[in-house]
């Protein structure tokens, strides 16, 4: 990279800045070539998402004093001809220091479950931003560099490498060529290779962003987004009218946080049907309590979409500028990024493990029910609405009462319906039938863990500038990026968030001796929650020392609750008690307070907390989310 730096600063470079993360809109065909440089698949436009933690106001981005704008243009470029070659080039250096202020502890005795420490990030981030541009041709590259400062040597031989004591990676966020007026044609624009094609407009939460696949490793970072291999294509009849095409040839998954794995608990039964769920609940519970033989997860293995012409992925969309109001249709037709279960094979070990090998007296078991889980991709087809705008709600009232902005985003999911195969590998109890095969389900859908169901997924905000001291954003998110599927507070569909056996009940009435199978409907308790939740968003910026200090806080609220399931021994049936946001059993929210401070000159610190409350079968509140954290961010754009 060194020998283009330096030919870059000779053509004497205007940086780019490097505020908010941009957009995918490309610009109108009659400006198609009015720009030094390609604009980045995610130069945003003023309505699209920031890929910050929270809602940023772009009045309080203070660009270094040298740039004219987000991207470097011919105008703010010294005079040259159309067809020399032209350079532009920015980049950002950040330090990420982050804790949890209360240490989580995992597991059991006998299954072990790795702790997530308490110093969860000591990065160094450095990232570069590279243009060229001879003519109506050109490239675009987006790196980034991280450095974590935690070594994960585990022996001495990884004392001699690198990688081990110094962990490292490095991530092409984009990096393709493009062409404007290609080939002669007026308004017919392409770009090839690593590209963001971002076009949701709600702020973080878009449901039609599905071209990219998410990047959930970073749980400050909402709405980030991975770069994939592609081919698109832009064409502009008339200037407010856009049609593009995109191809993806291979699927890419989303990027999970480095506590998803625990998430993978054996009570989260994923089945559809209720009476699958009761019934592996009771076999389970009653094989700890009569046998002394606990079920847990050993391994979970990923089954990726073949490379295959098949699999190839297909996004297509048309968006019109009207009366001051942007709207788009789009189709994607491809796969949902976030895995689910394919097949569940379950083995017997009867090694007997203490808590303590040298107490007799200690509580042991006499082996444990292993599962191996193997996940995989479901096939889904999209399609989407995106709208954004401005209403004068209140311009009577006077002048200096300013527009309110508006952004609604829907998505329409058409998934394939998924059956999850579960297997029993010679499965021995006393006085109980041998269990050597697939597992014989009582019910159907039996082993159904995903339906062909349609559901929809939407994201409503407005936001406001009240001033140039306080701006304000509100949005209804029905669906967060990981829930996926029908059910919600129009139509039946719960997922499960933790189970157990009712209190009471005996190992004897839950089994079916004679063949070992479950009769969960009397035993099973559950939390529940819809498939697709319900959210509150509302992020406030308070601007003050000249734009030089920013007070943000963000917020969350899971706005449906969760709710109880479980029989009723005096009424002789199962019931369901729901328990609303209000109360203990029902609340969780995130709280995200953030001090944003930039003397100038490109230079930011950060310092916050992400707080996530609720029970452990919540929303926020659940062991796989990371606990609170506590964060401190320095950074340097140029």
């Amino acid at each position: 990279m060194r020998p283009l730096i330096v030919c870059a600063l000779c053509w004497a470079v205007t940086p780019q800045a490097w505020a908010d993360e941009p957009s995918s809109e490309p610009a109108p065909a009659e400006s198609a070539n009015a720009g030094v440089a390609e604009p980045s698949a995610t130069d945003a436009a003023p309505t699209e998402p920031a890929s910050d933690a929270a809602p940023v106001d772009v009045a309080a981005e203070e660009p270094p004093p040298w740039a004219n704008g987000d991207t470097a243009t011919e105008e703010a470029a010294p005079s040259r001809p159309a067809d020399q070659l032209q350079f532009t080039f920015g980049g950002q250096l950040e330090y990420n220091l982050r804790f949890r202020p209360v240490a989580y502890t995992y597991g059991t005795y006998f299954h072990d479950v790795a702790e997530p420490p308490t110093l969860s990030r000591n990065e160094l981030k450095a990232r570069f931003k590279v243009g060229a541009k001879l003519g109506r041709y050109g490239m675009q590259s987006d790196v980034e560099l991280a450095l974590r400062a935690s070594p994960q040597a585990k022996s001495l031989g990884d004392l001699s490498e690198v990688k081990w004591v110094t962990p490292f990676f490095i991530e092409a966020k984009e990096a393709y060529v493009y062409g404007r007026d290609a080939f002669g044609a007026k308004g017919l624009d392409f770009r090839v290779g690593q590209q963001l094609a971002l076009f949701g407009v709600g702020d973080q939460f878009n449901p039609t962003n599905t071209i990219n696949p998410d990047d959930f490793e970073d749980v400050l970072l909402f709405g980030e987004q991975q770069g994939n291999l592609m081919v698109r294509l832009d064409y502009s009849p008339a200037w407010n009218w856009q049609i593009t095409g995109i191809l993806i040839p291979v699927f890419k998954p989303a990027l999970l946080p480095d506590t998803g794995y625990l998430a993978q608990t054996p009570d989260r039964f994923p089945f559809t049907d209720d009476e699958t769920r009761w019934n592996l609940n009771a076999e389970a519970f009653t094989a700890e309590a009569l046998f002394q033989t606990p079920t847990v997860v050993r391994d979970v293995s990923i089954q990726m979409p073949e490379l295959a012409a098949k699999n190839m992925q297909a996004f297509g969309r048309v968006a019109a500028s009207l009366g001051g109001q942007d709207i788009a249709l789009s189709y994607y037709y491809g796969f949902n990024d976030t895995p689910v279960p394919l097949a569940q094979d379950a083995y017997q070990s009867t090694d007997k493990i203490c808590l303590n090998d040298k107490d007799p007296n200690s509580a042991c078991v006499n082996g444990l029910l292993q599962s191996d889980v193997t996940l995989g991709y479901q096939r889904m087809q999209t399609l989407g609405l995106n709208m954004s705008g401005e209403f004068d709600a209140f311009g009577w009232l006077g002048e200096s009462v300013k527009p309110i902005g508006y952004r609604f985003e829907l998505g329409v999911f058409f998934p394939e319906e998924i059956n999850m195969a579960v297997n029993m590998h010679n499965i021995a109890f006393p006085l109980a039938p041998v269990q050597d095969g697939p597992h014989a389900f009582k019910s159907e859908p039996g082993g159904n863990v995903a339906t062909s169901k349609p559901f929809a997924k939407w994201t409503l905000g407005l936001d406001y500038t009240f001033n140039k001291h306080l701006y304000m954003n509100t949005q209804w998110v029905h669906g967060f990026p990981d829930e996926f599927g029908a059910g919600d507070w129009m139509s039946k569909g719960s997922q499960v968030r933790q189970s157990s056996i009712r209190q009471g009940a005996s190992p004897l009435e839950c089994i079916d001796i004679a063949s070992f199978s479950g009769k969960g409907e009397t035993c099973a308790e559950e939390w529940l929650k819809p498939k697709l939740g319900d959210y509150l968003v509302v992020g406030l910026d308070t601007i003050l020392a000249s734009q030089a200090l920013t007070i943000r806080l963000f917020t969350i609220w899971d706005l449906l609750g969760a709710s109880h399931s479980t029989y009723d021994v005096d009424a002789g049936e199962r019931t369901t008690k729901h328990y609303s946001m209000i109360t203990p059993e029902g609340f969780s929210a995130v709280i995200y307070p953030e001090l944003i401070y930039k003397p100038g000159s490109g230079l930011e610190f950060d310092a916050g907390a992400l707080l996530q409350f609720g029970k452990s079968y919540s929303r926020f509140g659940a062991p796989e989310n990371g606990g609170h954290q506590i964060f401190f961010r320095a950074k340097y754009s140029f």
